[in-house]
């Protein structure tokens, strides 16, 4: 894989002087070659270790001005040689200082084209994104970060309407307020604030305002049990039974089925489960098989053992390239196929309490839907009823945890998580399971060692 780099290139010692900047191209072990990016900057400003332009936070507006500029020219020379590298089957040096100097001349064009207007401004960050002019650490920016921004945009601008907003008078608590107010759950409040501070911290990059309030911290709201819908698994049990259920061949009900499992022995994310191809298929040097794949949403390389006969069964079945199933497709069909499991498997008929989300909720304003509440208000649902293409990994997580075998670290080398906090959500044990795994332990562990 390429990358870029940017180091200065001057024999000046005196901090205050100016040093040009050169792009280090390297290409894996095909290439490596230097160009000028024909930009220069004070050497005091320059982070030698990191290759980007030093943070500053003094007072001299213009030298605040001048470096933004040179940090998102370098960003902008960054994705363009990237992209170049991608479109040439031969990358020179010639195409390397073309593409800077197209670059540089199409980004004059691209500041004065940027919208002022705060909503605009939001569309044409997505827009970007899309494009991938827009990038997120040098990787392009997922579909479904995509389509969760476009659920932001949707929300923003329905909060600007309200009255008249400039950046200059734009707040994040009253953002944040507004989500209390409309009764959003907590964690949706905190993914919401967070995507709204970093659209400010595009524009001010961008240029667009210096509204130092937008910066400041937002304490996150506490995600309390009461505020987090019931989110289920399936046991082995139901696996097998899953399995094991007949549904006409070839049928969609059938590929749905068989995806959905492939997601729930192997612990990933839909849009990586659902795009499972031959070559992603391995033999460690013990014999052993994996499958190897780059996760979509974090970049993340993980190697997943074959967990289950059944998983491999299913891959044979495909001659290991499995049907390609939306998730808006196995959202729907997975719950119609387990609701009709649950007439032999009573287990996936067992109702939870749990929370609406926001559209749920209007559709039972507007009588569009309807569920089952008790005398306190809570909403019961089946559990079939509350299964998507998610409940694949978590399922696979939660299994693996149960075992007692596998340490958090080994399970979330699997799973690709990075974070303690984020891998914990994934484990959906009850207490009561909870509780019945630390008596089993002690009972296996014999009378001495009761506490």
């Amino acid at each position: 894989m390429a990358k870029i780099y940017f180091v200065l290139r001057t024999q000046k010692v005196q901090r205050d002087d100016e040093a040009p900047i050169w792009a280090r191209i390297v290409g894996g072990r095909q290439f490596e070659y230097r160009a000028t990016s024909t930009l220069t900057i004070p050497i005091k400003h320059w982070n030698s270790k990191n290759g980007c332009v030093r943070e500053y936070s003094g007072d001299n507006k213009a030298l605040a001005e001048r470096l933004r500029g040179i940090d998102k020219r370098l960003n902008a020379i960054r994705h363009a040689l990237l992209q170049a590298i991608t479109d040439n089957e031969v990358f020179t040096p010639a195409i390397a200082k073309e593409t800077i100097a197209n670059c540089l001349r199409g980004f004059e064009v691209k500041v004065t084209a940027i919208p002022k207007d705060i909503a605009m401004y939001c569309d044409y960050v997505i827009s970007e994104m899309q494009s991938g002019a827009r990038q997120n650490k040098g990787r392009r920016y997922a579909t479904n970060s995509i389509k969760a921004w476009r659920s932001f945009a949707k929300l923003l601008k329905a909060f600007l309407s309200k009255r008249h907003y400039t950046w200059d008078s734009l707040n994040v608590e009253e953002f944040k307020q507004y989500l209390i107010n409309g009764g959003y759950l907590n964690k949706t409040i905190n993914k919401y604030v967070t995507t709204f501070k970093t659209l400010c911290a595009f524009a001010f990059a961008d240029g667009l305002h210096h509204n130092a309030d937008i910066a400041k911290v937002v304490y996150r709201e506490k995600t309390e049990k009461k505020d987090k819908t019931f989110k289920p698994f399936l046991t082995l049990a139901e696996l097998e039974a899953l399995y094991k259920m007949h549904l006409p061949a070839g049928s969609l009900k059938d590929k749905v089925r068989d995806v959905f499992l492939c997601g729930c022995y192997m612990g990933q994310r839909i849009s990586d489960y659902g795009r499972i191809s031959p070559e992603m298929f391995k033999k460690t040097a013990n014999g052993y098989d994996v499958v190897s794949l780059t996760q979509v949403k974090t970049g993340t390389t993980v190697t997943i053992p074959v967990l289950s006969q059944y998983l491999t069964k299913i891959f044979k079945k495909y001659d290991y390239q499995l049907p390609r199933v939306c998730d808006q497709v196995l959202n729907r069909y997975i719950k119609e196929i387990l609701r009709e499991l649950s007439q032999t498997v009573p287990s996936l008929a067992e109702r939870s309490i749990t929370l609406l989300t926001m559209k749920e909720r209007e559709a039972e304003a507007a009588g569009k839907m309807k569920f089952e509440r008790d005398a306190k208000g809570n909403v019961w649902r089946p559990k079939w009823e509350m299964v998507s293409s998610h409940t694949a990994r978590r399922t696979c997580i939660t299994n693996l945890y149960i075992t007692g075998l596998f340490d958090d670290r080994t399970i979330m080398a699997i799973s690709g998580h990075k974070s303690q906090e984020s891998f914990e959500g994934y484990i959906c044990l009850s207490s009561e399971m909870i509780a019945e795994r630390i008596a089993q332990k002690l009972q296996n562990m014999g009378s001495n060692n009761q506490l």
